[in-house]
Parts: C-alpha cells; sequence; structure tokens
C-alpha cells in the first residue's frame, strides 16, 4: 500500500502502473544496442579495430557491413546499430565475447538493468530530500520510466543508458549526503561511458561543489588514461572522427526526441537509410531520416548548448531548491538540443519526476508524462502519416518536464523567502 491509507485514485494509480509495467519486465528483451558493445569487443579481440566505428562523415545508424555476417555466426537475429562508446569498453569487452554466449550475457545484463533501475529510483527518493514516502516515490518512479517508452525502449534494447542514468542520480544523491568525492567519481564514470554527462560538471562548480569537480577530472583522467593504454591513440581518433559526424547529422526517427530532428524534418530535405540488419529481419524495417547540417545550423546547435547549460547553471546557483531539480531541468535541456535525443536519455529526469509532487502536485508531472506512456507509441505513429508525431510529443512532454523543475526551484525560492519575512505577530515590539 501507498502510505497508510489506499484512496480511491492511489489504488488506480498503482493498477495502471502495474497493468503498464509487468509487460516490460516479462518481455523478451531485444538487445540490439547492447549487440553494438557486443560487436566492438568482438572485433577487438580479432584485432580488426577498423570494424569497431562505422565510416562515414555522416552519422546513419549503420555499423560496419562486416557486421550482418559476424552477427548471423554469433546467433543475433534483429537490426543492427552502430558501436559509439569510447573505445575503452570495446577493450573491456573483448574477454567478455570469449567467456560468455551473446544469449547468456542478454540475461544476465537485463536482471542487471532490472536491479539499477530500482536502484535508481531509490537513488533518487534519496536524492530528492525523502520528501514522499519511499513506497510512494518508487510506485511513481517506476510509472514515469518503466510505464514510458522511455524505460520500456531501454530495457527492450538493453541500454547502457541504464547504467549512466544510475551513476548521475548516485552523483547527485552522493552530493546531498556531502560525500563530493565519490560524488565526481560516479559522474566521471558515466562520462566514461556516453560523454555527455561530462557537461553536467558545470552544475558541480555553479554550486561551488570543487571537491566533486576535483574528483570528477582526476578519475576522468585516470580511465581516460586508462582507455589509451588499453586501446590506443587512434582508436580515441576514431571515436572523436564519429563523434564529430554525430554533431555534423540531422536524424529524425520517432524515437529522438532531438529538436535538430524534429525541425530537419519539417524544414529541410532528409535522407530514408534503411536500417542495416541480419540476413534473416524483413528488409521492410524502416530506418532514420538522415541529412547534413550546414555550418549555419551547427553554430546554432552550438549556441543551443551553451545556452541550456546557462540555464542550467542559473537554476543550481538557487540555494533554496533541492539540487536534484536543477540536476533534472539541465539533463532534460541538454538531451533534446543534442543531436541524438533519443528516449532513454531522460531515464533520469524522469526518476527524478516524483520528487515535483510536494510542490507542484501530482497532475502536472503526470501530464507532462502520461503522452508518453507505452501502449501510446502505436497511436501516434499512425495518427497522421509522413508526420513524425511521436518524436514532437516526446520534444514536448520533455520541454514541460524541465519548465516543471524550474518552476519548483523558483516556488521553494519564493517560499523560502515567504517564511523568512516577518509577520506583525512575530515582529518585535516597540518600546513605549
Amino acid at each position: 500500500m501507498i502510505g497508510t491509507g489506499m484512496t480511491r485514485p492511489k489504488a488506480l494509480f498503482l493498477i495502471l502502473t502495474v497493468a503498464l509495467v509487468v509487460p516490460v519486465l516479462f518481455s523478451a528483451p531485444k538487445g540490439s544496442d547492447l549487440f553494438a558493445l557486443w560487436m566492438a569487443g568482438k572485433a577487438f579481440a580479432m584485432d580488426r579495430p577498423d570494424l569497431i566505428y562505422a565510416q562515414g562523415d555522416l552519422f546513419t545508424l549503420l555499423p560496419p557491413a562486416e557486421w550482418a555476417p559476424i552477427a548471423a555466426a554469433e546467433g543475433f537475429s534483429g537490426v543492427l546499430f552502430p558501436y559509439l562508446y569510447p573505445p575503452l569498453w570495446a577493450a573491456l569487452m573483448a574477454p567478455v565475447t570469449g567467456w560468455l554466449d551473446f544469449r547468456t550475457f542478454v540475461l544476465i545484463l537485463h536482471a542487471a538493468n532490472l536491479a539499477l533501475l530500482a536502484a535508481t529510483f531509490w537513488l533518487a527518493w534519496r536524492a530528492t530530500g525523502r520528501t514522499l514516502p519511499l513506497a510512494a516515490y518508487m510506485v511513481a518512479a517506476t510509472a514515469a520510466v518503466m510505464g514510458t517508452f522511455i524505460g520500456m525502449i531501454a530495457m527492450a534494447e538493453l541500454q547502457v543508458q541504464i547504467l549512466v542514468a544510475f551513476l548521475c542520480i548516485l552523483c547527485v544523491e552522493r552530493l546531498r549526503a556531502g560525500a563530493e568525492l565519490s560524488a565526481g567519481a560516479a559522474l566521471a564514470l558515466a562520462a566514461s561511458l556516453k560523454l555527455f554527462p561530462a557537461l553536467l560538471v558545470v552544475l558541480l562548480i555553479a554550486r561551488g561543489r570543487m571537491h566533486a569537480a576535483a574528483s570528477f577530472a582526476v578519475t576522468g583522467g585516470v580511465l581516460g588514461g586508462l582507455s589509451i593504454l588499453l586501446a590506443g591513440w587512434p582508436l580515441h581518433a576514431e571515436m572523436f572522427r564519429v563523434l564529430g559526424a554525430v554533431s555534423s547529422t540531422i536524424v529524425a526517427i520517432p524515437v529522438s526526441f532531438s529538436i535538430d530532428g524534429i525541425l530537419g524534418f519539417l524544414f529541410q530535405d532528409l535522407a530514408l537509410v534503411s536500417s542495416a540488419r541480419t540476413p534473416d529481419i524483413d528488409a521492410t524495417i524502416a530506418g532514420a531520416l538522415i541529412g547534413a547540417k550546414g555550418a549555419l545550423w551547427s553554430r546554432l546547435s552550438l549556441f543551443a548548448l551553451v545556452a541550456t547549460l546557462a540555464a542550467g547553471v542559473w537554476l543550481a546557483r538557487r540555494p533554496a531548491a533541492p539540487e536534484a531539480l536543477a540536476w533534472g531541468a539541465t539533463m532534460v535541456l541538454v538531451a533534446l538540443v543534442s543531436p541524438l535525443g533519443w528516449s532513454h536519455y531522460f531515464i533520469a529526469p524522469a526518476a527524478l519526476a516524483p520528487a515535483l509532487i510536494p510542490a507542484l502536485g501530482w497532475r502536472a508531472p503526470a501530464l507532462a508524462l502520461a503522452p508518453l506512456a507505452w501502449p501510446l507509441v502505436g497511436a501516434w505513429n499512425l495518427a497522421i502519416p509522413g508526420l513524425p508525431l511521436q518524436a514532437m510529443i516526446g520534444f514536448a512532454a520533455m520541454a514541460a518536464l524541465a519548465m516543471l523543475f524550474a518552476r519548483a526551484i523558483l516556488r521553494a525560492r519564493t517560499d523560502r523567502g515567504r517564511a523568512a519575512a516577518p509577520t506583525r505577530s512575530t515582529a518585535a515590539p516597540c518600546d513605549a
């Protein structure tokens, strides 16, 4: 039960959450995103570094062509995605591909991801000040993440972003606990998996968390040095080339909420690139709409990123509000202006969303996230053929969530100011 009494709205919410989450928990994961990590490890073990990163000046969501026959030999069946992580993890995965088969690895990671999500929700509850009963927070966070295609797709594809989200929330929780060294180390480890958490170090500096920032720098330096030691510099040069290609590309696909993809679809001619797949998969599977950014677009994208980080710094410097809310807002904004605003980038902010309930009530965050409930995915895709409605709704929902975080931060400042203001009844009496 949630709390000491089960009212009808609470019971209906609990039933709805169970109905949404159970199919996600018991569905067999596809693991296409995880297989990219597996293939990179396989290529590293084969001493074929040329098969780790895809080639080309644009990011097309296509891996090296040689992956398809190797994937078939590995017993994998499905869509193939390229490897985008740092070389360190290809090097560390190489021996694992010799110890396990991919199916066993999938089962292990599926169980690990379930545990990581549960731990993420618990840490988010601690990071936001335990303003709700634990059971209520866990149910609300489960609904926000697992009941939407934010978490549904991440679980189906066994996305590494689940671990990244856990580490980002761990960082925020450690900050609240006063353990800045471990907070910085957690953020550095997250950035070693996907580089964008490195941008969040500005929040540490804005809040005066200099020990955490120093820990981030030291831990990141150690991990970077280890990566170069194990994988060599040429692979890192390849990674930076691929990241440059990603930054230069417009990718329009339903599961990306990036403003780039939406604007590209509406105002620029994009080319359909069919997904890579193993030979046994129907070739009619759709891919993504791809286009090149011009120089002006690239500059505007950089400006948008700087502006969102500046907004995050401004929110983080509001001392009256919980630090976690500024992290939630900033993570949303950065993802929305990034070249690849995949739905799973929003796991960590969604896990923090229940913290809005004490300040704003439950209706506002529920209405923001409700359009992303996973049963609606097909409806949005079919509603207006030829229009990326799912991506547009995802962008609007996440923008609304960012505004709710900002509103809660500003309201906390106002409420504290009112509480500190003297009233006539508490003012000291004047001498007669």
